[in-house]
C-alpha cells in the first residue's frame, strides 16, 4: 500500500528522555518473547501511553508512525510499537488470538517498565494497523481511553472480494491467513468471521472511538471507505447509523451525499479538511479530503482529550437473571460429577449471581439420539434434557446460557450413526438448542473426545468438533487428551473427571467474558433430515458386521447374520457375497 502521513507537530514542551529503543517482552499468547520499539519518559508521575500499530505489510521496525513517536517524546508520553506477528500474510498474524494477546502483553510490559496512567492508555493504527485497532477496540475495550483507527479494514470477507476484483495482491495475504478464500469450508469461513472487527465491534459501544477515511480511498488507495462507515454503524445508536444508499454514494461518487453536506471546522486536519462527520455517543467517523493516509496531528489532538472513566471501587450490584449451564453428552459426561469442580468454579466466578447447572447425560448413545435432523421431532435424549432445563428455570429470567457437550465416542466407532455426519449433526444440535431457548447468544463448550483409538472414525469426529468451534465465535473446543485416564481407555479416572470439570468451567467463564463476541453469529441452517438407508446399504452394513464376527471367532453370530442377509435382502450384492461366505465356510475342514 502507498501511504501519505501529514506531519504537523503540535507545539509542546520538550521532556528529557531516553531514546526510542528495541525491546523484547514476554507475551501471554504462547510465552514467547516478542519484539517492539519502546520509549518511556523520565517522570515521577504517571504518564499517558500510546500504542501504535504497524500497517498491513509492516512490522515493529516500520517508521510510518514516526510522527506519533516523536510527538510522544516531546510531550512526555510513553510509546510502544509492537510487532504482533509481523505482516498480515500468515495464520499467526492477521487478527489472530496471538495478535490480540501480543498487544495486551505489550501494554502490560509498558506498565511494568514505566509509570503509566491507566486512565490514559491510547491506541492508534493506519490501514492494516487501523484494522487491528478496530479489532482491539472490540476484543479488549476495557483497556483503552481512546482508539483512533485510520483507513481501516473492518470486514475481511468483503475486502478479499474487493482486492481480488481490483487485482490487488492483498486477497492472497488474506487467504493465506484464513486457510483459503471465503467459501472453502466452514472452518475457513469461521476464520474470516473471527478475524474481522465487525464481529466484535458491538463490544466497543461506550468506548471513545475515532474512525477516519479519505474520500478517495478505494480508488486511489486500497480500502473502500465503506469499511469505516460500516464499522461506525456497529457502535452507533440506530438513529445515527449511515444508510446503505448513502454509503454507496460515498464509495461510488467519491463525494458526500448532498443531504449530508455540512460545514465542519477542524484545523487539526490541515489541508486534509473534513468533508463529513457523524458522532454517536463517544464514537465518531470522519471522511476527509484525502486518500489512504493518516493525519497524525488530528489523531493525536483527539486522543489527547480522551480519558477512561475509572472502574467503580465497590463490588458491582447483582444483575438480574440467572447464569444457566447445561451439561450433556454420553458416558464421559455421565461420569463427570459437576459438584466436584465444575459447579464450584462457576459459582465462585459469579458469586453475586444465581447459577443453575443442569446435567443430563447417558452413556453409549450417538448424537442422533439428541439431533435427528428434524427440529419438530428431536431425539429422546434432547427431549429429556430440555424437560429438565425447563423445570430448573421455570419462572426465572435467564441472563446467559452455556451448553457444555461431551459426546462423540459412539459416532466415532459407527454406533447408531456415522462419523462423517457428525459435524453437520453437531451444528444442527447447537442451532436447535439456540432456537428452542430463543437465545441465539448461547455459548457452547465442546469437549473433544480423546484419541483412545487410532481409527479414521475417531480422527473424523475429533476434527469435526474442532471445525465446529472454529466456525462459530460463540463456540470453543476443550482438548481432553491431557486429562488423566488409564492408557488405552476411553473413560477417565476420578481425578480426570475433576480436571475435566474445571477445564469446562474455565472455558465457559472465558466465553462469557466481555472480550468475547456478544454479537450473535448468523444462524446455521440445520441440515436436512437424513435420507433413509436403502436395502443395499443396510445389507452391506450387516455383511461388514458378520465378517467382523467371523474374523473374531464369534462364528455363531456371524452365521446368523449371513442367513438374515440372504433371507431379508435377497436381491442385493451383499446377499450374493453372504452366500459365497457360507459356501467357503461349509467347504473348509
Amino acid at each position: 500500500m502507498r501511504y501519505v502521513c501529514l506531519v504537523l507537530l503540535l507545539a509542546a514542551p520538550v521532556v528529557a528522555s531516553e531514546p526510542l529503543r528495541e525491546i523484547r517482552y514476554r507475551t501471554s499468547a504462547d510465552n514467547s518473547k516478542q519484539p517492539a520499539m519502546f520509549y518511556s519518559p523520565q517522570s515521577d508521575t504517571p504518564v499517558p501511553l500510546l500504542v501504535a500499530l504497524h500497517t498491513w505489510s509492516g512490522n515493529y521496525k516500520q517508521t510510518y508512525h514516526a510522527a506519533c513517536a516523536k510527538w510522544c517524546q516531546e510531550n512526555g508520553w510513553a510509546y510502544i510499537h509492537p510487532d504482533f506477528r509481523g505482516p498480515n500474510k500468515r495464520p499467526q498474524a492477521t487478527g489472530s488470538d496471538l495478535v490480540v494477546k501480543d498487544i495486551i502483553s505489550a501494554v502490560d510490559y509498558a506498565k511494568a517498565n514505566a509509570k503509566i496512567d491507566p486512565a490514559r492508555i491510547y491506541l492508534v493504527g493506519t490501514s492494516g494497523g487501523g484494522y487491528t485497532a478496530l479489532l482491539m477496540a472490540g476484543r479488549a475495550p476495557e483497556i483503552w481511553a481512546g482508539v483512533s483507527a485510520w483507513v481501516p479494514i473492518s470486514d475481511l470477507r468483503a475486502w478479499h472480494a474487493q482486492c481480488k476484483k481490483a487485482g490487488r495482491k492483498y486477497h492472497t495475504d488474506i487467504a493465506a491467513s484464513c486457510g483459503g478464500p471465503p467459501g472453502t469450508s466452514t472452518a475457513v469461513d469461521g476464520e474470516y468471521t473471527k478475524r474481522s472487527p465487525l464481529t466484535f465491534l458491538s463490544r466497543a459501544k461506550g468506548l471513545a472511538l475515532d474512525i477516519n477515511a479519505g474520500i478517495h480511498d478505494g480508488h486511489k488507495g486500497s480500502v473502500p471507505i465503506s469499511h469505516s462507515l460500516l464499522a461506525f454503524n456497529e457502535v452507533a445508536a440506530a438513529r445515527h447509523r449511515i444508510r446503505e444508499a448513502d454509503i454507496r454514494h460515498f464509495v461510488d461518487k467519491q463525494a458526500v451525499p448532498p443531504a449530508l453536506v455540512k460545514p465542519i471546522e477542524d484545523a487539526t486536519y490541515g489541508r486534509k479538511r473534513p468533508l463529513f462527520r457523524r458522532t454517536s455517543g463517544k464514537a465518531r467517523v470522519t471522511i476527509f479530503e484525502g486518500g489512504h493516509e493518516l493525519v497524525a496531528p488530528a489523531a493525536l489532538a483527539w486522543l489527547e482529550k480522551q480519558r477512561r472513566t475509572a472502574p467503580a471501587t465497590q463490588p458491582p450490584t447483582p444483575t438480574t437473571g440467572v447464569r444457566l449451564f447445561i451439561l450433556s453428552g454420553q458416558s464421559n459426561m455421565a461420569g463427570l460429577d459437576p459438584n466436584v469442580s465444575f459447579t464450584p468454579t462457576v459459582k465462585k466466578a459469579y458469586a453475586r449471581e444465581e447459577v443453575i447447572v443442569v446435567k443430563d447425560a447417558q452413556g453409549g448413545r450417538p448424537i442422533v439420539r439428541w439431533y435427528t435432523g428434524n427440529p419438530k421431532n428431536p431425539g429422546p435424549l434432547y427431549v429429556r434434557m430440555m424437560k429438565n432445563v425447563r423445570k430448573a428455570t421455570a419462572g426465572k429470567k435467564i441472563k446467559s446460557v452455556v451448553f457444555v457437550w461431551m459426546q462423540g465416542e459412539s459416532d466415532a466407532i459407527g454406533k447408531g450413526g456415522t462419523a462423517a455426519a457428525y459435524e453437520k449433526n453437531l451444528k444442527g444440535l447447537i442451532q436447535q438448542l439456540r432456537d428452542d431457548l430463543k437465545r441465539p447468544d448461547t455459548h457452547v463448550v465442546i469437549g473433544r473426545i480423546c484419541d483412545w483409538r487410532k481409527t479414521d472414525g475417531v480422527r473424523i469426529v475429533r476434527k469435526a468438533q474442532v471445525d465446529v468451534a472454529e466456525a462459530d465465535p460463540l463456540v470453543a473446543c476443550v482438548d481432553t487428551d491431557s486429562v488423566d485416564r488409564p492408557k488405552g481407555n476411553v473413560h477417565y479416572t476420578k481425578k480426570g473427571y475433576a480436571q475435566m470439570g474445571k477445564l469446562f468451567a474455565d472455558k465457559a467463564i472465558e466465553l462469557l467474558k466481555p472480550s468475547t463476541p456478544a454479537r450473535p453469529v448468523r444462524p446455521v441452517v440445520p441440515p436436512p433430515p437424513p435420507k433413509p438407508r436403502t436395502d443395499a446399504q443396510r445389507a452391506a452394513g450387516k455383511l461388514k458386521m458378520a465378517k467382523a464376527y467371523l474374523n473374531s471367532g464369534r462364528t455363531d453370530k456371524g452365521l446368523a447374520l449371513l442367513a438374515e442377509i440372504i433371507k431379508t435382502f435377497p436381491d442385493t450384492n451383499a446377499a450374493r457375497h453372504a452366500k459365497q461366505e457360507l459356501k467357503k465356510l461349509r467347504s473348509s475342514p
